[in-house]
């Protein structure tokens, strides 16, 4: 299936985009910089523009130095 993406969605990760878009307020996730093969800030960066993408507002959560752990607070 083919289908038209905004700015946004182009910017971040698709299958984050998607993820965040199936996460209730005050649901949340996890990603590890092994998993994802990137730093902590640039794991940071990738959920931030794909929660822009996906319409909601994440807040991060304190976590060690190698895990990025976050939460849905709102919905736009």
């Amino acid at each position: 299936m083919i289908r038209k993406l905004s700015s946004d969605e182009l910017a971040a990760r698709p299958e984050y985009v998607q993820f965040l878009r199936s996460l209730a307020v005050g649901e949340g996730g996890m990603g590890t910089t092994e998993g994802e093969g990137v730093g902590k800030q640039s794991l940071k960066g990738r959920i931030k523009l794909a929660a822009s993408a996906a319409r909601v507002q994440v807040k991060f959560l304190r976590s060690d130095a190698k895990t990025v752990v976050f939460k849905v607070v709102d919905r736009h």
